[in-house]
């Protein structure tokens, strides 16, 4: 898959916004829009709730990870993902001292612009 550096960014934006708000697939298209994505996104989102006592600086990137890694457990998400139609990907991260989430904007083109 190729990683589109716009999907990314909107899928940032996206993780941002669901810290403080539920899913929801019309506002991941409209900050999909705002950055400039072309074409329809399939929106998969994952999480690793964190322990509020524990200073996560180091385990950060573990815990990003670990929600990354828990999409792949999930039947829908893990065929999305593994479906060869689907040809460019964003990544996003956000988090808080309670949870990490993970947003992955997926999509099919038949157009790769470097």
């Amino acid at each position: 898959m190729y990683v589109d550096p716009f999907a990314c960014k909107a899928a940032n934006e996206y993780a941002n916004y669901l810290l403080h708000n539920p899913e929801d697939e019309e506002k991941a298209k409209e900050i999909c829009k705002e950055f400039h994505v072309v074409g329809d996104i399939i929106p998969l989102v994952g999480f690793a709730c964190l322990e509020e006592e524990e200073d996560h600086q180091d385990t950060l990137q573990e815990q990003m990870m670990d929600a990354h890694g828990l999409l792949l457990e999930l039947e829908y998400e893990l065929k999305v993902l593994a479906d060869g139609k689907n040809t460019h990907i964003g990544i996003g991260f956000a988090f808080n001292k309670e949870v990490v989430k993970v947003v992955e904007f997926v999509s099919s083109k038949t157009l790769i612009v470097n």
